[in-house]
């Protein structure tokens, strides 16, 4: 059984919110703050004599999402990621999550991609981003539900184009260090906290 409580210590209203495959955590960005937070729930086994389950006291900060600027090594030149939320999706093994910024935000033409891990601890680590045509913004996204080699990750893009990036894991765990920018490899520059 949920119980219903009522949070005002956020600047906003929540503009996106997913919840991890094992119902466990909550992942949520507030309209106008660059983070993204987490509330964990405890879910009492089957058969328990306990049936309620319960949140957490506080949400936790676990993205910062504030403006950072690097050089893109392709061409030299110089791009910016972060920004406010639009929307996340949550891929159904709980590896992937996807972030796309609202069109105010420098990077409304990425996705940026975080890969995440459930246990032993939670984990979010920034890996990538996705970037569509030239003057083609993001739209909407989701996660395909039943794709038994990894993730893949539908986008819809302000020209109309559709586009898919499969996420195809060579091991239970996938070890990402580096992201893709247009084609090319560069260190992530968002902080998880």
């Amino acid at each position: 059984m949920f119980t219903s409580e009522r949070w005002s210590n956020f600047s906003d209203r929540v503009q996106s919110a997913c919840w991890s495959p094992d119902g466990h955590v909550l992942l949520f960005a507030v309209k106008n703050e660059m983070a993204i937070y987490s509330l964990h729930f405890f879910v009492p086994p089957v058969g328990s004599l306990h049936k309620v389950v319960g949140g957490a006291k506080a949400a936790v900060k676990c993205v910062d999402l504030s403006l950072h600027t690097f050089q893109d090594d392709g061409d030299e030149s110089v791009a910016s990621a972060g920004g406010f939320v639009q929307s996340m999706a949550w891929d159904s093994s709980g590896e992937q999550l996807a972030v796309i910024f609202t069109p105010e935000s420098v990077s409304s033409p990425l996705v940026a991609v975080f890969r995440t891990r459930l246990h032993p601890v939670f984990e979010v680590v920034a890996s990538g981003f996705i970037r569509g045509l030239p003057n083609e913004f993001p739209q909407a996204m989701s996660f395909q539900n039943n794709f038994k080699e990894g993730a893949v990750l539908a986008i819809a893009w302000s020209s109309g184009r559709m586009s898919f990036f499969p996420f195809v894991y060579t091991n239970p765990t996938p070890q990402i260090d580096s992201h893709l920018v247009s084609g090319r490899h560069q260190a992530m520059p968002f902080k998880t906290t």
